[in-house]
């Protein structure tokens, strides 16, 4: 059993935490490839979301609102999603711990020097008592950055995903579109014109036939 009252046991499990939230931090930076991948799906369509209904709609009507509802909300969850993701891949101080030989010679020379002793067990217990007070600092200061950090991806990434339910929609409705459209008086003509056409090559194909025929 572990007695947390020991200086040398409170040094190695500050380590190991030191350790975890280093670790930590460097697998929470590595999500932003995730949101990147999404990112570079959504941008793919985004201007034709944006000028879709300057160009297509001629009305205001029921569809025109719910397009553009549908892209407002959109849009502004997406812009909440980046700005996370901006603070997310914010440069932060991290904590490191100074060299080891910081501890071993010039702490030590110090607590030397100060403490007008020889004492090696003396001198060394001081200097693991500054060791674990720059491990605490160091593990309290990375916990709180490792936290924000994952807050940050976490508030992007549900934001993405709320974002993409309406995106997906205005993207149906740009692609579904053109069958909804009125076909223009030029089509109607032309099409009668193709229709004459055929029955007049059809009559003159069955005159032959008879004539043949006779």
């Amino acid at each position: 059993m572990k007695n947390f009252l020991e200086i040398d046991t409170q040094i190695e499990e500050n380590e190991k935490f030191l350790a975890f939230y280093y670790e930590n931090y460097k697998k929470t930076l590595d999500k932003f490839n995730l949101l990147i991948v999404i990112y570079s799906v959504v941008f793919i369509f985004f201007i034709q979301v944006v000028k879709f209904p300057f160009e297509k709609y001629k009305e205001f009507n029921f569809s025109y609102v719910l397009y553009i509802m549908l892209a407002f909300i959109s849009l502004v969850l997406l812009g909440i999603s980046l700005f996370n993701s901006y603070f997310l891949l914010k440069p932060l101080d991290v904590a490191y711990m100074n060299e080891p030989q910081s501890f071993y010679k010039e702490t030590y020379q110090q607590y030397k020097d100060s403490l007008g002793t020889d004492d090696e067990n003396v001198i060394n217990e001081y200097v693991k008592a500054s060791y674990l007070f720059e491990l605490e600092v160091a593990v309290a200061n990375n916990r709180k950055l490792v936290e924000d950090k994952a807050k940050y991806f976490h508030r992007g990434f549900i934001n993405l995903l709320r974002a993409l339910f309406p995106y997906v929609i205005c993207i149906g409705i740009i692609n579904f579109y053109p069958l909804d459209a009125k076909p223009s008086k030029t089509e109607i003509i032309n099409y009668k014109e193709i229709a004459k056409e055929f029955d007049s090559l059809t009559r003159k194909q069955l005159y032959n036939g008879n004539t043949g025929k006779k």
